[in-house]
């Protein structure tokens, strides 16, 4: 995580131990897609991503 310029950027990734079949995202990351959205409208980017065996979730806020 890191703060620069009255934007924040998260990162993280973790192995995946158990395959979704869905093709929708999660139910987790669209309750937190809207929370944002209820936060930060029109000033933030959630993106996730799974590929090979790795789920990788990046979120970035304009603070100001």
């Amino acid at each position: 995580m890191e703060i620069e310029e009255g934007v924040l950027r998260f990162t993280t990734q973790n192995g995946i131990m158990k395959k979704r079949h869905e093709k929708e995202p999660a139910v987790g990351i669209e309750n937190c897609r809207a929370r944002l959205e209820l936060l930060y409208p029109g000033r933030f980017s959630l993106t996730a991503r799974e590929e090979n065996s790795e789920y990788e979730l990046n979120l970035t806020i304009r603070l100001k």
